[in-house]
C-alpha cells in the first residue's frame, strides 16, 4: 500500500485536516503494540494534532472520528471563504 506525502500539501490550495489515529486498541497488551499509545500521544501533542484510539472489532472511536473529520473540514471551508 502505498503512503500519502502531507508535506505536498504546502503546494496545494487546499489543506488536509490532520487527526493522528491509532488502531488496534483492542489488543490486550501496550506492549503488543507497534506504536506505544504514551509516544503516540506525546507526539501528537508536540504536532498540535488530535488524537484517537479506534477498535473496528470493538468499534471503539469509529464513528468519532468521522465526526471530528466532518468538523475539521467544515471549520476549514468556513476559513477559506
Amino acid at each position: 500500500m502505498g503512503t500519502i506525502n502531507i508535506n505536498r500539501a504546502k503546494n496545494v490550495k487546499y489543506k488536509f485536516a490532520k487527526i493522528l489515529l491509532g488502531n488496534k486498541d483492542d489488543l490486550d497488551f501496550e506492549m503488543t503494540k507497534v506504536v506505544l499509545t504514551s509516544d503516540a500521544s506525546q507526539y501528537a501533542q508536540q504536532k498540535n494534532l488530535p488524537f484517537l484510539e479506534t477498535s473496528a472489532r470493538d468499534n471503539k472511536n469509529v464513528e468519532n472520528v468521522f465526526q471530528i473529520t466532518k468538523l475539521a473540514l467544515k471549520r476549514r471551508l468556513t476559513m477559506q471563504k
